[in-house]
């Protein structure tokens, strides 16, 4: 039963590969709502981009390494949000 599971989920790597880089994408964006509050001087949130940036360079330099474009891509546009947020935090 594991190897069926297993073998069903390499046969839709691609499929799953594009629903999890979009769900990236999905997540990235969500910090335009902390950038735009920190801008109108309503949230000092800086942790938690700070903390999902490290992540995110991580999982990018793993991507790079393994030449996986559609992991690396999602995770580099967190890391620059992660910081365009954390930057605002902190002005």
């Amino acid at each position: 039963m594991k190897k069926n599971i297993v073998a069903r989920l390499n046969q839709n790597e691609k499929i799953i590969s594009v629903i999890a880089s979009s769900l990236g994408v999905l997540a990235s964006l969500s910090f335009f709502e902390i950038i735009s509050s920190n801008l109108n001087g309503n949230s000092n949130i800086y942790i938690q981009p700070i903390i999902i940036g490290i992540n995110a360079a991580f999982w990018s330099l793993h991507a790079f390494i393994k030449r996986d474009w559609a992991l690396f891509i999602p995770n580099l546009l967190a890391i620059v949000l992660a910081t365009v947020a954390t930057a605002t935090a902190i002005m």
